[in-house]
């Protein structure tokens, strides 16, 4: 009789056990993304403008190009909706 309500307690608790240990839910939802740093930027110098050679001409387009992508991803990333 002994052997049986200690295994029909032991049955029972470990049913059982388990559910009153349960962990709560933890829900992770993706964090907005932060605005992105500004770039550093091609220096011009007043002597590279006076005449203009096919490297100064490059710095100004990279400088156009990495000013408008930063400035696009400002309006992605920081415009408040």
């Amino acid at each position: 009789m002994k052997k049986k309500l200690l295994v029909l307690f032991l049955a029972t608790s470990a049913i059982f056990g388990g559910c009153q240990s349960r962990q709560p839910v933890v829900r992770i939802y993706p964090r907005k993304p932060l605005c992105p740093v500004a770039p550093i930027y091609p220096k011009l110098t007043d002597k590279e403008l006076a005449s203009i050679s096919d490297e100064t001409y490059q710095k100004l387009v990279d400088n156009f190009v990495l000013r408008d992508a930063y400035i696009r991803k400002l309006k992605v990333y920081c415009d408040k909706r």
